[in-house]
């Protein structure tokens, strides 16, 4: 949604980041979610077991959070600070890789 707003609402964003990565306060309600159960779609309505949680946040704070996230892994990437044993999360890696070569080795 943020590609399609106004320029003006785009730089409002960028000013707003900067502030709260300058200060490190964060707005209280991005760091708040509410769970609400989400039916499954099979098996009995009745069952608590048929529902999942999903959690309902804050659009800009999402946006936030993943640029943050961009950031890190850039760094984190750059700076081969991770090992490629590491494989868990990270883009262009496979927990199932290691699966793999730890079943090759094992036999």
């Amino acid at each position: 949604f943020i590609r399609f707003s106004p320029i003006e609402v785009r730089f409002a964003l960028v000013s707003l980041f900067n502030i709260i990565l300058n200060s490190g306060i964060v707005p209280e309600d991005w760091c708040i979610s509410l769970i609400r159960p989400l039916y499954k779609n099979k098996g009995s309505k009745e069952d608590a077991n048929n529902y999942r949680g999903i959690s309902l946040i804050s659009c800009i704070g999402k946006l936030f959070t993943a640029l943050i996230n961009k950031r890190l892994a850039d760094y984190v990437n750059n700076n081969k600070i991770l090992g490629q044993e590491q494989a868990g999360f990270r883009s262009n890696y496979s927990t199932a890789d290691h699966i793999f070569v730890l079943n090759s080795i094992i036999g």
